[in-house]
């Protein structure tokens, strides 16, 4: 049924399991973790997965890293549903002829990952509570859970979303992991 269900990104969008899980305390296996994640995003499949949906709606998608990014303990296909969702969003409210950006990068204390489109915008009283169960655009055909379900995932992981938006100024939705050592407490 339409709506009944929380978003499911198809298959395509949702990134392979890696081979191996990270354990927490495995730099080595944190690192992939972390490499796996960025790699996956920014360079390959899920740029590949969403080009085709926003060539269709004539919406411009620009991928990028910008600049290598500390360690994270993720779980790359939770995270992966996060930016599916985000990317879905963003297409889904851009009008032809506009962009979205999805920029993955160093921040203090861990690594940013920015979905932002040209699209129409969110109306101020309306923001606040975007992360909010239930709520939907008019427009959504959804169950308005997607995004209380992006900010569940990325605070389990012990980060945090936020969104900022105004009508016809579009919409950045922006979510920040911690490094490891930001997480873990420790200093190295």
């Amino acid at each position: 049924r339409p709506g009944a269900l929380p978003y499911a990104p198809p298959a395509s969008a949702v990134p392979p399991e890696p081979a191996q899980t990270a354990v927490p305390g495995d730099r080595d296996m944190q690192r992939a973790a972390a490499d796996f994640l960025q790699s996956w995003f920014v360079r390959k499949d899920a740029a590949a997965a969403f080009r085709s949906r926003a060539d269709r709606a004539g919406v411009g998608l620009d991928c990028r890293a910008a600049g290598p990014v500390p360690e994270v303990d993720v779980d790359p296909v939770r995270i992966g549903e996060v930016l599916a969702n985000l990317l879905t969003n963003a297409i889904r409210h851009t009008p032809s002829g506009g962009a979205v950006r999805v920029v993955v990068e160093p921040a203090p204390g861990g690594v940013a990952f920015t979905v932002a489109d040209t699209g129409p915008g969110i109306d101020a009283r309306d923001l606040p509570h975007v992360f909010d169960r239930f709520v939907k655009s008019a427009d959504s055909g959804g169950a308005g859970l997607g995004l209380a379900i992006a900010r569940s995932l990325v605070e389990a992981h012990g980060g945090r979303i936020t969104a900022a938006s105004a009508p016809g100024q579009g919409t950045t939705m922006r979510f920040v992991l911690p490094a490891v050592e930001s997480f873990t407490g420790s200093s190295g």
